[in-house]
């Protein structure tokens, strides 16, 4: 088990850094995700790391870690096992053992945090899919982290989602420009409406996180504490308006249309079982 370790997130981030860059240099495709991913993708932009720190999520560039998440492809799984026992890492056989198909599990050298590497396709209350072949898959869209569209997409999908998530969504919002195209450094809208037009569950559950999401941003627009981030979140419900207007506009595909006649009579979403 790893232990609750208070480290910066600079520091947690220079960890998974080493692992990535080691992994690469094999040409092994890993990208972050999850609590890291977001901090990475925002890191650089001052206004919308004040808005994080503001918003709860991050104090004094501290965060308490226990585990790094990250994202690989199944065709590559026994050379990302090979990495990490090069690094010193420690495997949870068990768990390996079981979900190898999936996932693996590996604890840091010292017992600091534990690494989740989930294989795609995504599979939590929604799927996501990434691609199987490291030559063809969306891994090689973005560095180090996944694609900004990909890391909306893991937030957009969960079922019950929380308040640090929508905060993740504020400053993954706020801190890039929208595109209708894989653009580096910006969020491809058009990704992120094919696949919820492709997948009724999917679009049931993000359409209805988006407007959770415009609920609590008018919520941190009328306390007069966030008064200095006033701007940045009206001009991020602007682009939740557009996210909404392309999903709207994108054509939904036979299956999503055969399965919105059924509607939430049915389970939509997919239960996920903690390990």
């Amino acid at each position: 088990m790893s232990k609750h370790v208070m480290m910066s997130v600079k520091d947690f981030f220079n960890e998974a850094l080493k692992i990535i860059e080691k992994a690469e240099s094999r040409g092994i495709q890993l990208r972050i995700m999850g609590a890291l991913g977001v901090y990475v993708n925002v890191m650089d932009n001052d206004d919308c790391l004040k808005l994080y720190e503001s918003l709860g999520r991050l104090s004094k560039g501290r965060l308490t870690f226990t585990d790094l998440d990250l994202v690989g492809y199944r065709k590559q799984s026994k050379a990302i096992e090979s990495t990490f026992r090069e690094l010193g890492y420690k495997s949870d056989d068990y768990i390996n053992a079981i979900f190898s198909d999936k996932r693996l599990i590996y604890y840091h050298p010292n017992n600091y945090f534990t690494v989740d590497i989930f294989f795609s396709p995504l599979e939590f209350n929604h799927t996501i899919d990434l691609g199987k072949d490291p030559e063809k898959g969306r891994l090689k869209l973005a560095y180090p982290t996944l694609s900004l569209a990909d890391m909306i997409l893991l937030k957009l999908q969960i079922h019950e989602i929380n308040r640090k998530d929508l905060v993740d969504l504020v400053v993954l919002l706020a801190s890039h420009e929208l595109s209708l195209e894989e653009e580096r450094g910006k969020i491809n809208v058009k990704r992120i409406a094919e696949v919820l037009c492709s997948d009724w569950g999917f679009w049931y559950d993000a359409t209805n996180n988006l407007k959770l999401l415009e609920g609590y941003i008018h919520k941190q627009i009328e306390d007069e504490t966030m008064f200095m981030f006033k701007n940045i979140l009206e001009t991020t419900l602007e682009k939740i308006e557009n996210i909404k207007k392309v999903i709207d506009e994108t054509p939904k595909s036979k299956e999503w249309i055969k399965r919105s006649e059924i509607g939430t009579k049915k389970r939509w979403y997919n239960v996920v079982e903690e390990i």
